[in-house]
């Protein structure tokens, strides 16, 4: 159990026994109730609202997610459930997430989602940019392609609505400035910052965001003082966290194979057939390899995966 204080309010936490249902209250004028169910791999299934006290709510949000292989988020819906006279679900939205079409630049990669709106029944594509550093670690993400830019009281000039990332052993934070009140509805402009702290075994222990207009003067918008199941859901960045190293991963990319690896290795390339192309040795972070179209074999180290070159 644990508690997220709000300015505006309080969100009372609560974790099941299995640790992978989650419960969150909402007090701030109307209780409001929000589900969160996880996976045996602590992946955020499904989460929607529900009313604490009484009957269920005759309608609510309700959003899926899904996962390929390699644990990255494949499929987002979103669904409006209508518990009236006949019970009924819509769709109002499916994005999915292709990283196989991942293009790679100097700096990281880009790669794109599909969102189908079936509310305007229009189908959008959002281009997305990640910039990594020598281990591999998202250090800017990139949502649009307005070239905009604000300056801090430090200097620097960061980008616009982009999010930047910074790290340390046990923690990271995200930091950005946001335009339009894209933060909470209404407000206005805004630089904000969320810091993620995690024990020695992985496990988030608190969550701290912070806002402020001018970059000055700092207000605390949330903070959460609990060990609570961190969802692979929109911004999870456990993966770049350098306390516990993750096992390489290995997939293939328009004209190349792409390796991330924690660890430095040795990288040998055979072709299907068995025949050995090339050996490389590689420093953490991330390697592209320009191979033919078709099915590579890559070790990695003593480990053998299967990649296909687009």
């Amino acid at each position: 159990m644990g508690v997220r204080n709000y300015f505006w309010g309080n969100h009372v936490y609560a974790r099941s026994e299995d640790g992978r249902t989650d419960t969150i209250t909402v007090f701030f004028g109307l209780i409001k109730r929000d589900v969160y169910h996880y996976n045996e791999k602590n992946q955020l299934l499904y989460r929607h609202d529900a009313h604490p006290f009484g009957e269920s709510m005759q309608a609510y949000m309700r959003e899926e997610f899904e996962y390929d292989k390699d644990g990255r988020l494949s499929k987002h819906v979103t669904k409006w459930i209508s518990n009236f006279d006949t019970p009924s679900e819509k769709i109002l939205s499916v994005s999915t997430y292709d990283y196989a079409k991942i293009r790679m630049t100097k700096e990281g990669y880009i790669f794109n989602s599909i969102t189908h709106d079936f509310e305007r029944d229009e189908i959008v594509v959002y281009e997305s940019e990640y910039k990594l550093d020598d281990k591999g670690r998202v250090v800017q993400a990139i949502y649009d392609d307005k070239n905009d830019y604000i300056e801090y009281i430090d200097g620097k000039k960061y980008r616009i609505d982009a999010v930047y990332y910074s790290y340390s052993d046990n923690s990271y934070t995200m930091f950005g400035y946001y335009k339009t009140g894209n933060l909470v509805q209404g407000r206005q402009d805004m630089w904000w910052e969320t810091t993620f702290v995690f024990d020695d075994y992985g496990n988030q222990k608190s969550k701290t965001v912070m806002v402020s207009t001018d970059g000055s003067d700092w207000t605390v918008w949330e903070k959460t003082e609990t060990e609570y199941v961190f969802s692979a859901d929109y911004e999870n960045r456990t993966d770049n966290l350098m306390n516990g190293k993750v096992a390489p991963k290995v997939y293939g990319v328009d004209g190349a194979v792409m390796i991330l690896s924690d660890l430095p290795a040795i990288i040998r390339v055979y072709s299907v057939s068995g025949l050995f192309i090339k050996e490389i040795k590689m420093k953490p972070g991330n390697l592209s390899i320009p191979l033919p179209k078709g099915l590579s074999i890559i070790m990695v180290g003593n480990e053998v995966y299967k990649a296909m070159v687009r």
